[in-house]
Parts: C-alpha cells; sequence; structure tokens
C-alpha cells in the first residue's frame, strides 16, 4: 500500500550531482531525510484517516467472540497464535476495505453534508482532497484482492467459503451491483458481516469437537443494538444523504417511522437476552454484563424518541457517538462474559488474555484519546463531541436551513419526492 508513495518520495529526494561542500551535502541529506519522514508520516496518517481506524476497534471484539465460542470449555491445546493473528488480519483489513469503498461511493452524499461529526459524515479526506477519489477505490481493490488470497493460507474450506461470504457482502455495502446502503439494507448489512458472520468466521476458525455453537446466541442482542447503531448514524447523515438520493432506511422511511423502529429494536435487543437467559442458553455472566448497558440504551431511546433531538443538529450532533459507544459496549460485555464463563481456563490465563485483545485495544485506545484530550485541555470534546459556540454563531443561517432539511427528512422520501415535484 505505502511503495508508491515510498517511490514518489525518492523521486522527490533525489540526490544532487557536482562540487557541493560535502558539510552541505550532509546538512541537505539530515534536512532531506528529516522531510522524507515527515512527509511519510503525514500520508500514513491520511491514509488511516481515509480507512477510519476509529472504526476498525470494533470488528476484533466481534472476533475474539466467535473464537471465544469456539474454544470455552474445551481442553483441545491446539490454540495457533498465528492462526488467531490471520484471521485477525483478515477481518481488520476486510473492514478497512469497506471503508475505502464506502468513502469513494459516498462522495457526493458526503460533500452535501454541512455538519459532520467525528463519527458520520465520512472522514473527509476525498471532500478535503487530500486523496484523490480513485485512490480510494484502488486501495480498496487492492485490499479485496490481498484478502482473498489471504484466505487460501486457512486450513478448512468451510472457513474459506465464510471469508468469501463476509468479503462479498463488506464490498457490496457500497459498490455496485449490490449497493445495499442505498437500497434501506445497510443496517441489514453491517449487523450480518460484524455481528453474525465474522464471529461466525472465527469460530470456524477454531472449531473442535468439543466446541458448543449455543454460545454463539450470546451475540443476538449486539447484533440488534448494531442493526439501530446504524440507523442513528444515517439519521444523523440524512439530510445530505436525501440531497444526493442516497436512499438509505432512514431516508426512505422518514425520521419519525426511524425513530419508532430504532425504540422497538431497543427494546427487542433487552427483551432478547432476557429470554436467552431464561431459556438457559447463555450464561449468567454474559447476562448481566449485556444488561448493564441497558442505561445507555435507555438514554438514547429518551433522546430520540422523548426529547425528539432528532430534529435539532445541536442536540442531535453527539449522539452518534454515544450509540456508537453502546455497540461497543455491549459486545465488550458479550466476550467478558464468555471469557468468565468458560470453566476450564481462567480470566488471567495466557488464552484468555489473547481472546481479550480487541477488548484490551478498544479500551486502551479509547484512554489514549481521554488523555490526549486532557493534555490538550478539550476532555469534555472527548467524551461529548459538539459544534463550537463560535461556529454556531457564524453558521447560524447554514444550521437553520439544515434543520429545516432535517424537518423534511421526518416524512417517507417517496412523500418528500413528490411533493419537490409537484
Amino acid at each position: 500500500m505505502l511503495a508508491p508513495i515510498l517511490v514518489l518520495l525518492d523521486s522527490v529526494n533525489a540526490g544532487f550531482n557536482g562540487s557541493i561542500d560535502p558539510s552541505l551535502m550532509e546538512i541537505s541529506s539530515v534536512m532531506g531525510s528529516r522531510k522524507q519522514r515527515s512527509r511519510l508520516l503525514s500520508q500514513i496518517r491520511i491514509l488511516l484517516q481515509l480507512g477510519r481506524v476509529r472504526f476498525l476497534v470494533y470488528s476484533p471484539i466481534a472476533y475474539a467472540a466467535g473464537v471465544t465460542c469456539a474454544t470455552a470449555n474445551t481442553s483441545d491445546p491446539c490454540f495457533s497464535i498465528w492462526l488467531f493473528l490471520v484471521g485477525q488480519v483478515f477481518v481488520s483489513a476486510t473492514h478497512m476495505l469497506t471503508h475505502f469503498f464506502n468513502e469513494y461511493y459516498d462522495l457526493a452524499a458526503d460533500s452535501l453534508h454541512e455538519f459532520p461529526s467525528p463519527w458520520t459524515g465520512g472522514s473527509r479526506v476525498l471532500v478535503a482532497g487530500k486523496v484523490r477519489p480513485l485512490t480510494s477505490y484502488r486501495l480498496g481493490c487492492t485490499l479485496t484482492v490481498l484478502m482473498l488470497a489471504l484466505l487460501t493460507i486457512i486450513p478448512n474450506m468451510e472457513t474459506r467459503l465464510l471469508g468469501v461470504v463476509i468479503v462479498v457482502f463488506a464490498v457490496g455495502y457500497s459498490t455496485p451491483p449490490l449497493q445495499l446502503g442505498n437500497r434501506g439494507l445497510g443496517e441489514a448489512d453491517v449487523m450480518l458481516v460484524l455481528n453474525i458472520l465474522v464471529p461466525l468466521f472465527g469460530y470456524s476458525l477454531f472449531r473442535n469437537s468439543h466446541s458448543s455453537a449455543i454460545l454463539l446466541l450470546a451475540m443476538i442482542p449486539p447484533a440488534i443494538v448494531e442493526f439501530v447503531r446504524m440507523m442513528v448514524m444515517n439519521m444523523a447523515d440524512v439530510v445530505g444523504d436525501t440531497r444526493a438520493r442516497k436512499l438509505t432506511l432512514v431516508v426512505r422511511l422518514g425520521l419519525e417511522h426511524s425513530v419508532r423502529i430504532h425504540m422497538f429494536g431497543m427494546g427487542l435487543a433487552y427483551f432478547t437476552l432476557v429470554t436467552l437467559f431464561l431459556l438457559n442458553y447463555i450464561q449468567w455472566a454474559v447476562f448481566l454484563l449485556e444488561l448493564s448497558t441497558l442505561p445507555i440504551g435507555a438514554l438514547i431511546c429518551w433522546r430520540l424518541f422523548q426529547r425528539q433531538e432528532y430534529l435539532s443538529l445541536i442536540k442531535f450532533y453527539n449522539l452518534p457517538f454515544v450509540s456508537t459507544q453502546h455497540n461497543g459496549l455491549i459486545l465488550i460485555a458479550a466476550v467478558v462474559g464468555l471469557v468468565w464463563g468458560d470453566e476450564k481456563r481462567g480470566v488471567m490465563s495466557a488464552m484468555s488474555q489473547v481472546r481479550l485483545l480487541g477488548v484490551w485495544f478498544f479500551l486502551v485506545q479509547f484512554g489514549v484519546k481521554a488523555w490526549l484530550g486532557w493534555r490538550r485541555g478539550s476532555l469534555a470534546a472527548v467524551f461529548n463531541p459538539q459544534i463550537a459556540v463560535g461556529e454556531r454563531v457564524a453558521k447560524s443561517a447554514q444550521i437553520e436551513e439544515w434543520e429545516r432539511g432535517i424537518a423534511q427528512a421526518a416524512r417517507p422520501f417517496c412523500h418528500n419526492d413528490k411533493q419537490r415535484q409537484d
């Protein structure tokens, strides 16, 4: 991925020929190497921003859940760290290639999004012109080929085929001919890939004769939460998506109906959790830890349904962040509960710590962001992102116009489109 950058830097910083003072040559070489490193680091940061690395902390947790289900309560010692890391590279890179394609195909909608938050409206890399759109597309294609090639070293055919299905639905979120996000199926696609297929991939990779697939039922409540979380993300993008004719589920249904479906889905997630526990399908640790996230889910529903914050750009601005953290926490609860309930190994065992790597990574990156926010004197912005007061005043007219678009998007798109034609 970085090879073209290195070639470019090499050509730009080619050495001079001729009679130049050696000391000046040395200084020039040092300065040139520093510029090279600085430019390379800048390019890497842009590529990571384009790949939306902040969202990549969730797929390792879902993958670990599947691995934990396959290895829990078994005495099979054949756990390969190498195979675990191969699976993790596949999952994370496939997650990233989805973002590369999404950036390319959503450029029109992202360009019309005047008030993106750190969690919605795309990475803004293409919108800002830092990278050509075709570069994002080519990165997606390259990673797709590499991940399909990586699957060839997976030992069993069942897991390989499952990996191919994951790639197809990951690519199909944005790219033709599927373009599931534009057909109102984006939420279902994300739920299917991240919360169903990825855990199944991890389970299939390490399944043995003692594995119990029933443990995978612990992933049903987080899957439903993922669906409604994606609805919140699309609520934040609804004006830009409507203007660009990106017909997401929220655009098609309208905000009012979407909020009701969100409420129903959130209730269904926790009702399913209680039902699975009462039927003795999930362990008490999984039940209690997942249930502990209920207050956050209730807060999100209260803000959407009772306070109707989706109608206000300012009030709704941080809700995608809150909803995303709720999604991450219920995933963590499922994995930690599964590891805790493993009767063959303690939580502090080496295998348990490997299975918890995704959880530790999530917590560490969150802690680092909090520490950096504290160092910069903006800790509140980490936990409660808001539009700056100065920007609110300077763009008050644009905010009013945006909220008129939100009010119009409260109705189904077909109704709004008919009104515009009339």
